[in-house]
């Protein structure tokens, strides 16, 4: 019992790190989109302003 609450704790533990190191990744990746395409400029540039 008492090792699957070390276990429990670990992998919580394991989560919280995982988020705080993709946090700055996410963030980065917020400030701006590059879309890759194999459309024509003129259509790309559409679809992008229509969104």
């Amino acid at each position: 019992m008492r090792q699957q609450k070390v276990m429990s704790m670990f992998n919580v533990k394991k989560a919280l790190l995982s988020v705080a190191l993709a946090l700055p990744l996410t963030v980065q990746a917020a400030e701006k989109l590059v879309l890759y395409t194999s459309q024509p400029n003129t259509d790309a540039q559409m679809t992008v302003d229509a969104s």
